[in-house]
Parts: C-alpha cells; structure tokens; sequence
C-alpha cells in the first residue's frame, strides 16, 4: 500500500519579484556581473510545495456511497474533483506528497463505484522550496536569507545579525537577540522534550554566498529553556507601563493560596470592567492575574486597603536583520526595517493547529507507525473543524482515548462486554442483584454473564442488549440495538441517538467528509477518530477542555465521557502524561485575545433577535409577521464590504434556502470562543484573517433573494457553537457592537433569515 517515503528535493528560494532596490523590500537580482551588492535579507521557512514527477507510492480511496458514475469523461472529472478534497487526499501534503486530477482520472476504470468498493492512484513526492515569512512564533526553526547581485560577491562570506525594533524582550530598541544556529540536518528533526537542545547560540551568524544566495539555518529561541519560557512571557504580555491602584470595596479575606486567587480574580474583573472604588484599566492595557496574587498577602483586607500591581501596554515583538558583506567594499545594510515590513515573532502556539507522528509515538509507544499516520490524518483533517486545535484540547482529548485503545490503539471491534455474573449488576441496573436460589440462576447476570452455571463463558451479546435496552434512542431487547450500538471507536461511543447526534455534527461542522457513522465503519481509525472528535464537540468536552487541565475540568469530561468510571484515577494520570506530551504549559493559545473591528463601516440596526431569544426590541422589528429571528439585520446595500470583526479563522458552509453564502470566523474575544456568521453574501474569503481585514461582499443570496430595496442587509450572528443558535444579547455581549448599533425605525422592514 502506501509507500510513506521521505520526499527530497533541491531547496530553492522564491523569487522575488521586479523592483526598485530599496531597504525593507524584497527586490530582484541584478545580473550585471560588475555589480557587487548586498540585495535583501528575510527570513524564510523550508515548504514542501515544489511539485516533481518521481513517484511516492499509491493512496487508496474507499467510495462511500453508492452510483458514483464513471462512465465518461465529465462523470470522471466530477469523481475526481471530489476524491481530489477528501481529507486523505488532502493529507498527503503532510507526507510531502501530492496527486492530480489527471491521475484519479485515468485511474477510475471502471463505469460506476458503489460504496466500500476501493480505487488505488499514484502518488509524488514534493521538493522542498524556501518561502519567505514574515511572522513565526517563537520556538520555530527557520532560515536567514540574504540575497546578492552580481558576481563580485560569490564565495564571500556574508554575516547577518537579529535586532529588536522596540527591545520587548532585551530591554532596549535596537538590542541584538541571539538564537541558535543549528545545522541542516537538525532542521527537520523534533526538538526534544526534555534534555539539551540541540544548537549553538550566536548573535551573528555568518555563511557563504552560493549562486547569489546565503541560507542559514536557526532556531528562534534562546540555548535555555528557561529563558524561553521567559522571552515567551514578555512576548505575550506586552511592555511593562506603569501600575494599578486596587482599592477594596469591603473586607476580604485572603486565607490560603485557593483564596488569593479567587480575590485575585475578582479584582482583574473589577479592574478590567471598573466599579464603584476603581477605574476602569485603560483600554490600551491590561493586568495578569499572577501580578495580583504576587501583592495579595495572606490576611484580611479592610474597606479602602489597597494593592498594587503592575499594567502592561500590549505591543508586538518586531524584529529587522542587519547584514554585512565584504567585497572589493564593505557592504554593511538593515533590511526589513520599515513600518510593514518588519518581521513579526507571532504569539500564537505553532504546536496548537497540527498533531505530529512524534507526539502520537509518545503517547501511543506501542503503535504500529500505519496505525498512528492514519489517526494523524483524521485528527489534522478534523482537529479546526471540531475545534480540537489547541494543545489542551489535544490534552484532554488523548487522556481519554488513552485509556480506552491503549498504548498500542487496539480498537477492538467494540465494548467487549465479557463481564463475570456478580459484576453485571455493578455496571448496569438492567441487572438484577437477587442472587442466586436453590442452586440455580434465577436473574439475568447469572443467565449471561461468566459463572460457573454457563461454564464460566458469558454471552456478550445479550448482555449488550440488555444492559443498553430501551434507552438512548436504542430499542428493545430484542431489537439488537444494545449490540449494535455498544461502545465503539476510539472513545467508546455508546447509544444510537449519539449516533444520529455525531452524524449532524460531522454534517454541519465538516460536510466535506462525506462518510456517515455506523456501526460497520465506526471502528475504522479514520471513521472512528473523526466520529470521536464530533462527539467530542457536540456532547460538551471541547467547551470543558477549552477552559483548562486542572481536576475540575478533567472530572467534567470524564463526567460526559464515562461518569462511573473505574479508571477516573488512570485517566488523570494520563492527563498528567499529555501536558508534558503536548507541551500545554507552554503553549499561549487562548490567552490573548482578538481586538474587535465592525462588521461594516456604517452599522444601523434592520431588525432584532425575535422575542423567542430576547427582546431589547420588539419581534415585529423584523417582519410584519414578528416570527422567530435569530440575528442581527444590518443595513447594507448589495455589494458592501464586509470586515473581519476579530482573529481567527473562517470556514465556508452555503444554505441556499435559508442563509444562503454564508461563513463562519471562529476566534477569540474577551476570554470568550465566539462563532461569528456572516450570512447572504455575493463575495467571501477562508482561512486565516485579522480583526480588520476584509472577507467579502453582502449579495441577495439564500431567502434575502429579490426586492433590492427591502432585502438590503447583511444578516450577522454572535454564536458560543457553531452550530447552535444564539440564546444571548450580543449587543451586551459585545458592547462595540451595541455601542455602534444606531436603529432607525424607518429601515425596519420585512428581511431575510
């Protein structure tokens, strides 16, 4: 099957495109070989996107469906198109390996596919290529490029040293800051999670100009890991900018360390929100939570006693490259040193978006490599989709399947089930604990379970269908749905409504799986991981690991999970595990949160959530008929742009009868997840954006097609999930947005959904 080799490739730099040389800029060569000079300096990130003919090996696509006609050529393209988006497909990137459509193509022989029938393509392996970046997290490795015109530089040695624009970290503007320089080889191996990191560190770092061109591979960090930890702290904080008189309204009593956090955090809220004895923090800084605790001392503070502790200014961590040469003169030039073009050392975690084979060989040492690639590949197609994206998420979620496949993922074919008689009654009440009588069994666990009356064999069978009879959507004894519907896949799911529950989601959240959940498919690893991440979502965990990985929130997902759980215990050691495993107490993710940026330029208010959510307004605000409305109307003819109202990350899911073009942008605000749907759009971006950036266009598009006049909005919602409707104000939830909401009653006519 497939041949997971690793891709090679020449490394190339992109090529810049024709400018004038200027500082900061990314220019073209100059082939005048009269000409020495030093051209630019970036930094850059080795991508395998270079695209070769040399053969990898096959990738097997399963149908999941039947009537899939290959018949023709139109009939192939449409196939191919589709198998071309599938996930697996898509994942083969991650091997440094791609296909084409020509390839599915011609390797669709047959006139139609029905489901489960199988079809193997040719894959290629992808060449590696340096791009330049202009934002990494710290920890990242990377290269430093500088590029030169002309001949009279070849051979020489070029040194390029790493400055701070503003000093965030060293103290000072214009401060050095010295990273490790590692060699080509170290560049595509882990970092290890304990012991010395492999490096050296320099503040100059100098190599030999080939073919126009010097690559220098580092690592953006410090040797310690220590001092990482705290360049990370002064990254995400921001600058030190004066200090915060707390003054206490009432007697409070600071008794233990359990205690002087929770006064600690009553005080960030005060602080942050303002109340009667403070004012409110100034919006351009901010407070952590940690400072306070450091002030408070264990005693009781009196109405009008005060503390003190430290402000912060949030700015970002710039960086520009100073770089020198000597030729038959002395080229000494700074680069990147201009408002846009500095380069950026982003606080976003890089572990958060991606799950890697060496950390599923860490929690899984036992697996077989197919068997960890294939869980990657379902994991990283759905991790953004269920909101699995983060370190703690990944965290929390491997403490439970830990416990349920073991360090080698034995999946099984299901809950086994093969229970001694006198423990049935322990584990379900279906079981009647009367015991035994005259010798004989004279109640169901002694009839199906292990004893010394069945020869000390259970009949798993029956004891599934009747311990999961007439609940949870199953049907009775007889209707088989305990076996059927007993617990599977990577976290034991159990019941057909959590079935039915987990196929809606993947529909909603990731329609392009195109696969439904049963119990034929549910324990293979891609099916069954993307089923347990969905249920992961929908029955509340994510919501639970989103708030962190102390024991309150681990006993809540165990709570979902399995709430009589015997290894309740094994489980937290298992999350023990995973924070070290996944880093979690160094990852930033979730800390710092988006700024907030209109929708649209002007906003004025068309119509109200009806009075089924809340009523600030009237219903009737939104239609003659005053029926149910769940968002926010906002005036703005066809064709107005639209504005990402916070970072994160945008996702496309069309409703033709009802939103129509709609997106998602899912990020952070004020320690809240939000989804925000922008809905009936003409024009539409995905991915990543910033709080500000334009995504799209309103249209006509859905039920706000026709009458212009009237259906001139753009339909806006404020979501805590994706998929379920807002029961909240986001004008008090978002106070910009109330602020900005001007409603003029004479605009208040008949909209779309």
């Amino acid at each position: 099957m497939h041949d997971y080799q690793e891709a090679q490739g020449t490394i190339e730099a992109e090529q810049p495109s024709t400018s004038q040389a200027n500082e900061g800029k990314t220019v073209s060569i100059v082939q005048d070989s009269s000409v020495e000079e030093l051209l630019d300096a970036y930094f850059a990130k080795k991508e395998y996107t270079k695209q070769t003919v040399e053969a990898a090996g096959t990738l097997e696509y399963q149908f999941g469906s039947n009537g899939n006609k290959t018949a023709t050529d139109a009939e192939k393209e449409k196939i191919a198109k589709i198998i071309l988006g599938k996930p697996a497909v898509k994942a083969l990137a991650d091997k440094k390996e791609y296909t084409t459509l020509e390839v599915i193509k011609q390797a669709l022989s047959k006139e139609v596919y029905n489901k489960d029938e199988k079809v193997s393509f040719q894959t290629f392996k992808l060449g590696a290529e340096l791009k330049k970046i202009t934002s990494a997290p710290l920890d990242t490795k990377l290269y430093l490029v500088a590029k030169t015109a002309g001949s009279g530089l070849s051979d020489k040695q070029t040194t390029i040293i790493i400055k701070e624009k503003d000093g965030l970290i060293k103290g000072s503007a214009g401060a050095v800051l010295p990273i490790l320089e590692i060699s080509e080889e170290q560049m595509d191996q882990a970092t290890p999670t304990t012991g010395e990191v492999p490096g050296t560190e320099k503040s100059e770092f100098t190599g030999k100009i080939e073919n126009g061109m010097v690559k220098i591979p580092v690592h953006l960090r410090p040797k310690s890991d220590d001092e990482l930890k705290l360049w990370k702290e002064k990254v995400s904080r921001g600058k030190e900018d004066g200090e915060y008189t707390y003054k206490f309204g009432g007697e409070n009593k600071v008794t233990d360390e359990n205690s002087k956090k929770r006064v600690a955090e009553a005080i960030l809220k005060n602080a942050k929100n303002g109340n009667t004895n403070n004012e409110k923090i100034a919006d351009a800084k901010t407070a952590y939570i940690d400072d306070i605790e450091k002030a408070l001392e264990i005693k009781t503070y009196q109405k009008d006693q005060t503390i003190k502790f430290k402000l912060y200014k949030k700015e970002k961590e710039l960086l520009y490259l100073q770089a020198k040469a000597q030729g038959e003169k002395q080229h000494d030039k700074e680069f990147l040193k201009a408002d846009g073009a500095y380069f950026e050392v982003a606080t976003k975690c890089p572990r958060c978006g991606v799950l890697t084979i060496e950390e599923l060989t860490q929690v899984f040492p036992s697996a077989a490599e197919d068997r960890k690639t294939q869980l990657m590949d379902a994991f990283n197609g759905a991790n953004s989709k269920f909101g699995l994206n983060t370190c703690r998420q990944k965290a929390q979620f491997f403490a439970q399947v830990l416990q349920e496949v073991g360090e080698s993922i034995n999946v099984r074919n299901g809950e086994a089930l093969d229970y001694p008689a006198e423990e049935l009654p322990r584990h379900f009440a279906n079981f009647s604990t009367t015991g035994r009588l005259n010798g004989a069994p004279n109640n169901l666990a002694y009839q199906y379970g292990r004893s010394a009356q069945n020869n000390y064999r259970s009949n798993p069978e029956m004891i599934a269908n009747i311990a999961y009879a007439n609940r949870g959507g199953n049907g009775n004894v007889a209707s088989g749905d305990g076996w059927k519907y007993r617990g599977r896949g990577i976290i034991q799911i159990t019941f057909k409504n959590k079935y039915n529950r987990i196929n809606t989601r993947i529909d909603n959240d990731y329609p392009e799986f195109g696969i439904d959940i049963d119990a034929n498919n549910i324990n293979n690893l891609n099916e069954g991981t993307v089923a347990s991440m969905a249920y992961w979502e929908d029955y509340g965990c994510q919501t639970e690991a989103d708030k962190g990985v102390e024991r309150p929130n681990f006993d809540a997902i165990v709570d979902i999970v399995n709430p009589s759980t015997p290894s309740r215990e094994d489980r937290w050691q298992n999350l023990q595990r995973m924070i070290t495993i996944f880093k979690v107490k160094e990852c930033s993710s979730g800390e710092e949160d988006s700024t907030w940026h209109q929708p649209l330029d002007t906003i004025v208010l068309r119509g109200w959530y009806s009075e089924t959510q809340w009523s600030p307004g009237k219903s009737d605000f939104h239609g003659r008929t005053g029926g149910k409305h769940d968002g926010l109307d906002l005036y703005a003819p066809v064709g107005t742009p639209i504005y990402a109202s916070i970072e994160g990350t945008i996702t496309y899911q069309e409703d033709p009868t009802g939103y129509g073009h709609r997106i998602f942008l899912e990020g952070n605000y004020k320690g809240q997840k939000y989804f925000l749907m922008y809905c009936h759009l003409s024009e539409y971006v995905t991915g990543e954006v910033k709080a500000g950036d334009p995504i799209g266009k309103t249209g006509q598009t859905g039920n706000a097609s026709g009458q212009a006049a009237k259906m001139a909005h753009l339909h806006f919602e404020v979501r805590k999930a994706k998929m379920s409707k807002p029961s909240f104000s986001p004008l008090t939830e978002i106070p910009e947005l109330g602020r900005a909401v001007n409603i003029n009653p004479d605009q208040t006519t008949q909209t779309g959904t």
